[in-house]
């Protein structure tokens, strides 16, 4: 009589770590590769919607004479206001933060779009008392595409201003005009 002989199939425990430690390896490759692409279209988005913000902020200006005012939000901690005065205002839970510029100018003001805002940080407007002069821009949340010299087309300011111009400035400190979209009226660039 022959005796049968039972073949063994499956896998090791060894074998199962091997596999599911290979497959954590790939996954935290594919995210991190993943990651910069949408990075860098949020910066895009940014900018372009920054621009459609500009020309929607000055055709508002041709039909009214003035820039708009703000509409709702929360002063941050760098946007003190000087004398004369703007007004701040971060979006992190403010639907109209330009106030008359839906529908008439733009569809739909811009948020940032990463969605993940942080106390002082995202989409601001300052006008000043007289709205004459704005800036806006999406404040501190630039993720890729860095500011690094006063000569390109979203530097929050022109040139380097000094604590004396303004010492509530915008402007002052590095570290937030490198991760800073903005357009301005001229003489606004020194908030």
């Amino acid at each position: 009589m022959m005796k049968h002989l039972k073949s063994q199939s499956g896998f090791t425990l060894i074998e199962i770590i091997v596999v599911v430690a290979i497959i954590g390896i790939l996954a935290s490759v594919a995210v991190i590769s993943f990651n910069e692409p949408r990075q860098m279209a949020r910066d895009s988005t940014r900018a372009s919607s920054l621009k459609q913000l500009q020309i929607a902020i000055e055709a508002y200006k041709d039909k009214y004479g003035l820039y708009p005012d703000a509409g709702c939000g929360s002063a941050g901690k760098n946007a003190v206001p000087v004398s004369p005065g703007p007004t701040t205002n971060y979006t992190d839970d403010c639907e109209e933060y330009i106030q008359g510029l839906v529908p008439e100018f733009i569809a739909a003001l811009p948020k940032d779009p990463n969605q993940e805002y942080e106390l002082d940080k995202g989409m601001i407007y300052v006008v000043d008392i007289t709205r004459t002069m704005y800036k806006a821009g999406f404040y501190d949340t630039v993720e890729r595409n860095f500011i690094t010299s006063y000569d390109q087309e979203f530097a929050m300011c022109p040139y380097q201003v000094t604590l004396a111009m303004n010492p509530n400035s915008l402007c002052i400190d590095l570290d937030n005009i490198t991760t800073t979209y903005a357009v301005y009226s001229a003489g606004a660039e020194i908030w």
